[in-house]
This record gives structure tokens, sequence and C-alpha cells, in this order.
């Protein structure tokens, strides 16, 4: 079963109509927000959300990396991880299950997370490369398998919190 992809969900929403952390928000210098920023403190716990295989770790934005993972048939990109503080036995090539940790939310505050099909080769994004098959309409300057994660994301926000129900209910009378 797939999980939230931090560990501690914050109040703050991702949905259209709350500042520009969503899917799709228009940019001050033309471009589109091609995921869904999700709030959290440095250092909290970014989780796998579900079976799957590291691809890379890189560079990403304001001193902060990406980790890109393959979960069967999909791609996420979790991008504005820490760059100084890293899971230890996390590399290219590991394979990660539901709940892992398998990074820390850095210092920009927050877990810039990406979904794309699968169907598509190459890098994820190649901003200065004209002749790249970026998703329609170009400005979103992403790969063109890119995918909006926000019902992905509800679903498993819905499901961690059942979960930790559950686990709740379970603490109190077992």
């Amino acid at each position: 079963m797939s999980v939230f992809p931090v560990a501690r969900i914050s109040k703050w929403g991702y949905h259209k109509g709350n500042g520009t952390r969503w899917f799709g928000a228009p940019r001050d210098d033309g471009r589109i927000h091609a995921g869904c920023d999700l709030l959290a403190r440095p250092g909290t716990k970014v989780l796998a959300i579900d079976h799957g295989t590291v691809q890379y770790r890189a560079d990403f934005y304001l001193g902060t990396d990406q980790l890109v993972v393959k979960h069967g048939n999909f791609i996420v990109r979790y991008g504005e991880v820490a760059k100084d503080k890293k899971v230890k036995g996390i590399k290219n090539g590991s394979v990660v299950k539901p709940g892992d940790v398998i990074a820390y939310v850095g210092r920009l505050k927050m877990l810039h997370f990406e979904m794309y099909q699968g169907t598509e080769t190459g890098y994820l994004t190649r901003r200065k490369n004209k002749d790249y098959k970026f998703v329609d309409p170009k400005n979103y300057q992403r790969r063109a398998d890119l995918i909006d994660p926000t019902p992905y994301l509800d679903a498993w926000k819905a499901w961690s919190q059942f979960s930790d129900w559950i686990d709740d209910v379970m603490d109190d009378y077992f």
C-alpha cells in the first residue's frame, strides 16, 4: 500500500488556491509549477511512497538535492531534499519499499513532489534544449510524461491518516 511522502502531514495544503504550491501554479518567469510542494520542517523524513528503485540523486534548486525513484510504472522526483543530510544506504540502484526513509526535507522547508508516467526516456528537465519533447504546454519545462500528482497525494494522505488511526486504536485496546 502506498504512503504519503512526508512523515508529518502539514495543515497547509498543496491544492489550487494555496499560494503557489499546487501543480500548474504560474511562476514569475513564465514557467508553470510542475509538482506539489509539501510544507515541512527541515529534517522531516521523506518516505518512499511505494516499492521502487533509486535512479539517481543530484543537485536540484537553491542548495538542495533531488532524489529520483522509479516506482513500478511511474517515476517520482523528490525535490528540495537536504543536500547535507543523506540516508545511509540510499544510492543509485537501492531498492526501497513503502514508508522507507529515503531523504530529509531540505532548507527550503518543503518537499517538491513531481510524478511521471514512465512512458518517456531521458532527463526529466531539459530547459535549454529546444528539440526536447516537453509536456504541453511547454511552460512546465518538463518531460512529456509529467502528470499531476494531486489525486495520488490525496489518496495516500487519506490512507496514511486512516492507518495512523488504526494504529492508535490498536495501541489503546490491545
